[in-house]
């Protein structure tokens, strides 16, 4: 079995490792990364997740993060037909790529989130979308639109 790709401490474009909270001063988070090695259906993808370890601003000062540090641990993705947070459902829903629809699984939303954990025995929870047709077509009116787009901006 290959060993897990480790868990990076990110930063910001000015290299900054906390970020604060937009609410509430006292608070921010510490962004990490990991590369998840993903089979499915016969393909091999290696494609990042990320995760924010959230705290007090003193505090997090205090852990000493920095950029590119590795820390022990995994980045578990958990997906489920239920919303993990009851106030805003909205929050978690998984979307199929960039400009993506919702992914559903038996007319149900899926819910993702990611969260860092040191207990190494824990495993990523996926939910396989039953919508990839209506996806697929999405997808394909995206390009169209975006194929008229490109050729009307030069004159023919």
């Amino acid at each position: 079995m290959k060993k897990k790709k480790p868990v990076v401490v990110t930063a910001d474009e000015a290299g900054i490792v906390i970020t604060q909270s937009r609410k509430n001063p006292e608070w921010g988070f510490v962004r990490l990364e990991q590369i998840k090695e993903v089979y499915e259906n016969g393909f091999y993808r290696a494609r990042p997740v990320s995760a924010l370890i959230h705290g007090k601003i003193a505090e997090l000062k205090e852990g000493g993060f920095e950029k590119d540090e590795i820390l022990n641990g995994n980045i578990l993705v958990t997906e489920s037909l239920t919303p993990f947070n009851e106030d805003n459902p909205d929050r978690d829903i998984k979307i199929s790529g960039k400009n993506g629809i919702p992914c559903t699984f038996d007319g149900h939303y899926i819910y993702s989130k990611t969260e860092f954990t040191q207990k190494m025995n824990q495993v990523d929870t996926f939910i396989q979308h039953d919508n990839g047709e209506a996806i697929k077509r999405h997808n394909e009116s995206m390009a169209e639109l975006n194929t008229a787009e490109e050729s009307s901006d030069f004159p023919s």
